[in-house]
C-alpha cells in the first residue's frame, strides 16, 4: 500500500498475517498468508520523498 499521508496508513496495520488473510478472503477465498513484510517509505530518509 502506498500513501502520500503516512498518518492514513500506519505500518502497524499491515504486519499481521491474520488480519491480511481476513482482508484477502473476499478476493482470494482460501488464501494462506504466512507472513507480511512492508517498509515505511514515507519515513525513509534515503527515499527522498519519492
Amino acid at each position: 500500500m502506498f500513501s502520500a499521508n503516512p498518518d492514513k496508513a500506519q505500518m502497524g496495520e499491515f504486519d499481521d498475517a491474520q488480519d491480511m488473510r481476513t482482508a484477502l478472503q473476499p478476493l482470494l477465498p482460501g488464501v494462506e498468508v504466512e507472513s507480511v513484510v512492508g517498509w515505511d517509505w514515507s519515513n525513509d530518509a534515503l527515499a527522498l520523498d519519492t
